[in-house]
């Protein structure tokens, strides 16, 4: 396989990850930016309330729904080829967006391009994780890193600015365009490496619910699934409700409110960027149980906070924390994805973080009714009890089911003792 592998890493390692870095930033900018202009244009095509909703869920359902068969395909097609039919989509896709004369059109249109994103940053990412063999999990949360500072960052502020001067045809047509021109950059990023033809046992070959249960039934990737799915929910719980935690709960300004929102998304991408390094030190069992309390410790002090600082401290802590499970995911996924296919893995890790961050949306402010939106991230801390679970030894998590089992077991026997002499005296 290495000798497979080896134009991958032409001209060289640091030429290559650079272009990954921009090809995953300008997809995060493009992103960022169609999540700005989608509810704005549903709203300029007197959309209703529900219709903007479906106009701003509908692509990372998308996303979520598309990244599993999208990873199979980038598995036996290999990369390059993949995010070219996903330029080709988008930009089709959103050049018949820029076309919407109603919100119906806009909804489905919208849903028609939304494969063209995990398309594109899948394809990145599965190439990623061979690179991470060769530099170190240093970098392993820079690809996310990028992918996130364009999606919440430099996409929304660039798409806040350019909807002032441009209508939104031309700036959906100039989305259309971007998303073909991506392909450009990536001729030279991406290999054309279909994965599966190498491997002794060839997936492609299994009936599509036996590379299922293959996949999702490997430890390691229930694991990092159960993982993503709870640290997005409570990253996402965070994003959609600080702001009106700060307003109406504590009457802070709305300024006060996005820079607590900015806070945790500094932390995160910071740690994305700078703490990979410390899984080769200090080992990743350390590593997962340091993010975990880390983010306990933030969403501690968001439940109990009376005040500015405290809530400061706990978005930072909380943003650091995930930022740490994200990079201990990839790294754990990236070890995987030499046994399971890079395009597989890469597709199986996106759909739990999609699923988690509308689950932590909705769920929270269902909870936030009925108990105080500050009170649901005592919640989230109970969550935590399932990720503290998976960071234990295996032989240690089995030990502790013996050892529950046995007093499950005396608990069941005394009460059937404690019935059989009750029902005696009663005699």
């Amino acid at each position: 396989m290495s000798k497979i592998l080896t134009p991958i890493i032409e001209p060289s390692t640091e030429t290559q990850i650079r272009r990954f870095m921009w090809l995953a930033g300008l997809n995060g900018v493009i992103v960022g930016m169609v999540g700005v202009l989608a509810p704005l244009f549903a709203l300029s095509l007197n959309a209703s309330t529900f219709q903007i909703g479906l106009v701003a869920g509908v692509l990372p359902l998308g996303i979520g729904l598309m990244s599993i068969p999208i990873g199979m395909a980038i598995d036996r097609f290999g990369p390059r080829r993949v995010f070219a039919v996903g330029s080709v989509l988008g930009g089709l896709g959103f050049l018949l967006v820029s076309k919407a004369q109603s919100p119906g059109w806009l909804i489905l249109a919208t849903a028609l391009s939304s494969p063209s994103v995990p398309m594109h940053f899948l394809s990145i990412q599965s190439e990623f994780f061979h690179y991470l063999s060769v530099t170190g999990n240093a970098k392993a949360g820079w690809i996310r890193a990028m992918q996130m500072g364009g999606i919440f960052a430099a996409g929304p502020v660039l798409g806040g600015i350019a909807v002032s001067f441009l209508d939104y045809q031309t700036l959906y047509w100039l989305v259309a365009l971007s998303f073909v021109l991506l392909f450009w950059l990536a001729r030279k990023a991406l290999s054309g490496y279909a994965e599966a033809q190498s491997r002794q046992f060839e997936h492609h070959q299994l009936a599509l619910a036996e590379q299922l249960k293959l996949i999702f039934s490997h430890p390691e990737i229930i694991d990092t699934s159960v993982i993503a799915l709870i640290s997005s929910g409570a990253f996402s719980f965070y994003n959609a409700f600080i702001i009106v935690i700060a307003i109406e709960q504590f009457h802070y300004s709305k300024q006060a409110g996005v820079a607590l929102l900015m806070g945790q998304g500094i932390s995160y991408v910071g740690a994305l960027f700078l703490l990979g390094g410390l899984i080769d030190r200090c080992g990743k069992d350390f590593y997962y149980k340091t993010s975990y309390g880390l983010a306990v410790f933030g969403l501690l002090l968001l439940g109990s906070a009376d005040g500015l600082l405290a809530l400061w401290i706990g978005a930072i802590a909380q943003g650091l924390g995930q930022g740490m499970v994200t990079v201990a995911n990839v790294v754990r996924q990236a070890a995987v994805s030499r046994e399971l296919g890079r395009g597989n893995v890469a597709g199986a890790a996106n759909p739990p973080a999609s699923f988690g961050a509308v689950a932590g949306a909705f769920i929270g402010g269902i909870l936030g009714d009925a108990i105080g939106l500050q009170n649901v991230f005592f919640v989230m801390i109970a969550t935590y009890a399932a990720l503290v679970w998976l960071a234990l030894a295996q032989e240690t998590r089995r030990h502790i089911k013996v050892g529950l089992a046995q007093a499950f077991g005396l608990v069941v026997g005394a009460y059937r003792q404690f019935l059989v002499k009750a029902y005696t005296l009663i005699e």
